[in-house]
């Protein structure tokens, strides 16, 4: 491959790996130590020197330390500074965390963007799915999303969780590793059971924090349906 066309793919890719591995999952000095080794294998790419695009395609991979990207297709134009990856887009941050979308759409910046379809899996297997939403700085913004704690069933992929939360609106605050959610609904078992205008909680990262912990539901000859709700005081 000619040495041109070389810089101009090399710069490419480190401009999207800069924009969709640190954005997700940022680590402080990552941008100014851009003279380490960066790591990728696609099997196809497509440079157009004119418009100053390139375009990744099949099987997609990025590393860089421990941070990992892997897409269908990748495009970035240099000119706009607008980066694409598509489909099965897969993000996966040291902690083992990992953010599962069909597309994502980054600015010139590199740290603002919208997303689509996210899915995103915490290290303890607890989940967080949107049908959209937008990444600001440090907080991920989702329209009508659902958190579980719960891990779903390889075998019965649809039975409800034992617990869930709906909301027409989530936050994700890295920062601050707390989710925050509006106009909320709790699910026991996919039935309805309390309308919350406003909640918040650790995100599973955090070990320990004051607040209610996992609702028990049962079934009692007795009482009848009970609901048990317990609250952890973190001295």
């Amino acid at each position: 491959m000619p040495a041109q066309k070389f810089k101009i793919i090399r710069a490419a890719y480190f401009a999207v790996a800069l924009g969709l591995g640190v954005l997700f999952f940022s680590s402080p000095g990552f941008a100014a130590e851009n003279d380490e080794q960066l790591i990728f294998t696609a099997d196809e790419v497509t440079v157009l020197k004119e418009e100053r695009v390139v375009t990744a395609r099949g099987r997609v991979k990025f590393s860089h330390k421990d941070y990992h990207v892997e897409a269908d297709m990748v495009t970035f134009n240099e000119l706009t500074g607008e980066v694409w990856a598509s489909g099965n887009v897969k993000l996966t941050d040291p902690r083992g965390n990992a953010l599962y979308l069909d597309e994502v759409k980054l600015d010139k910046e590199l740290r603002e963007g919208f997303i689509q379809n996210l899915r995103f899996v915490f290290e303890d297997g607890s989940r967080l799915a949107a049908r959209d939403g937008e990444m600001v700085g440090e907080k991920i913004i989702l329209n009508f999303a659902v958190f579980t704690p719960c891990v779903i069933c390889d075998d019965h992929p649809n039975r409800p969780p034992s617990w869930q939360v709906r909301a027409v609106k989530v936050t994700l605050d890295k920062e601050k590793k707390r989710i925050y959610y509006k106009n909320a609904t709790l699910e026991i078992l996919g039935i309805p059971v309390a309308f919350l205008p406003y909640l918040s909680h650790p995100d599973p990262s955090v070990k320990r924090a004051s607040g209610f912990l996992t609702p028990e539901a049962n079934i009692s000859n007795e009482l009848g349906f009970v609901l048990k709700v317990p609250y952890y005081i973190a001295v």
